[in-house]
């Protein structure tokens, strides 16, 4: 694996710190009103992570089935639902070939996880195998980051740090960024300093460059048909508000199986 974030080192870290700068209850509060909306019960988590969004659901009463492809995220996930004694199945498994013997009402894949599925021929295995664990008519969530603003204004910075306090504790995170000119791949590469106080722990690094791929509303779009599902509406955050011209800060995609 490449990126250490997703290693055992990092897991807590990850959990403790670079999760608290995500606006979960509002995250959370979408899903529900979309899942209450279509009469969703039972739901499926896609690239997990430590939990957070499946354990938030599982403390409003849904029924909820976490997988990811990390070793270190799931075990991470399985302590923090059993810290809160939250009944969920947390499963190792890769997006693009789920095994799974449960059908769902719903799925949802945050955190713009979908970007690490580059090709088409396995954004489509993906996809279609999401659809499979899907009752008929069931519904999807994608949330990905849309860095076009940024590209075509020439705002997209080559190097970026982050600092994330937790009390003492703090969390650096560097970003080196880089575009494939020949595709539409953002190439990332981090390194994460943690120190308490003025003290440095550690210091993680990735092994090399991550490619993400860059979705447009019409790529997005193309990909659902493409795979058995119906897109229904478009966001841009997760307020409610359309994905438009005005405002393109995130791509959320919503969609139902044929």
């Amino acid at each position: 694996m490449k990126e250490a974030l997703y290693t055992e080192k990092m897991a807590g870290l990850y959990n403790n710190f670079y999760c608290k700068s995500e606006q979960t209850c509002m995250q959370v509060n979408f899903l529900v009103k979309l899942f209450k909306k279509h009469k969703a019960r039972k739901i499926l988590d896609i690239a997990c992570g430590t939990g957070r969004h499946a354990i938030a659901l599982a403390g409003k009463g849904f029924s909820v089935t976490g997988v990811d492809a990390s070793h270190a995220m799931i075990n991470q996930a399985r302590k923090n639902a059993s810290m809160l004694d939250c009944q969920i199945k947390f499963k190792i498994q890769d997006i693009r070939k789920l095994s799974l013997k449960e059908k769902f009402d719903a799925a949802f894949i945050m955190y713009g996880s979908l970007a690490y599925v580059k090709t088409n021929k396995d954004a489509i295995n993906a996809l279609r195998s999401v659809a499979r664990c899907l009752k008929k008519n069931g519904l999807i969530i994608i949330e990905d980051d849309n860095p076009w603003q940024y590209i075509v204004t020439g705002q997209l910075k080559k190097k970026t740090t982050e600092e994330i306090k937790n009390g003492k504790k703090r969390l650096v995170i560097k970003h080196v960024n880089r575009l494939s000119a020949h595709n539409n791949y953002m190439d990332v590469k981090a390194s994460y300093n943690f120190y308490e106080g003025k003290n440095k722990i550690f210091t993680a690094k990735d092994k090399g460059y991550a490619s993400l791929r860059i979705l447009t509303q019409n790529d997005m779009e193309l990909l659902l048909k493409l795979s058995g599902f119906r897109p229904v509406k478009f966001y841009s955050s997760f307020n409610g508000k359309a994905f438009s011209k005005k405002t393109h800060k995130k791509l959320i995609a919503v969609a139902l199986k044929k």
